[in-house]
């Protein structure tokens, strides 16, 4: 999806932290079916952006093995450029994340969950 429905900008990262900027590609596919003349970015996509910026951060494959909470606060419309901030530990195997976007003071999508390395599931 990455370079195709969404681009990463601004990028930084320090310990265990990273904030980046999103930017949508309005005319993708995705937008036809979800939904025609109102189109909105899919929850499920949120997710599986949090966990792609995740594998890049830390170089390997993941699998989300528990989610302790999702909150889908506001709609991401594709002409909106929100932030992400994700921060991770590592325990006992495990990446524990939380992530959420923002776009200016509205806060649009909060994550919390634990990855495991996919060769490890």
């Amino acid at each position: 999806m990455q370079n195709d429905f969404y681009t990463l900008n601004d990028w930084q990262r320090t310990e265990g932290k990273l904030s980046c900027r999103l930017a949508f590609a309005p005319a993708h596919r995705i937008f036809a079916g979800h939904f025609p003349g109102n189109p909105i970015v899919p929850g499920v996509c949120t997710m599986a952006i949090v966990k792609k910026i995740l594998e890049e951060a830390l170089q390997q494959k993941l699998v989300l093995k528990e989610s302790k909470g999702v909150k889908f606060l506001g709609l991401i419309d594709p002409t909106m450029s929100p932030t992400m901030s994700l921060s991770w530990n590592e325990e006992a195997g495990r990446f524990n994340a939380t992530a959420s976007l923002q776009d200016g003071a509205a806060a649009l999508f909060k994550m919390s969950g634990s990855y495991v390395p996919a060769s490890h599931r």
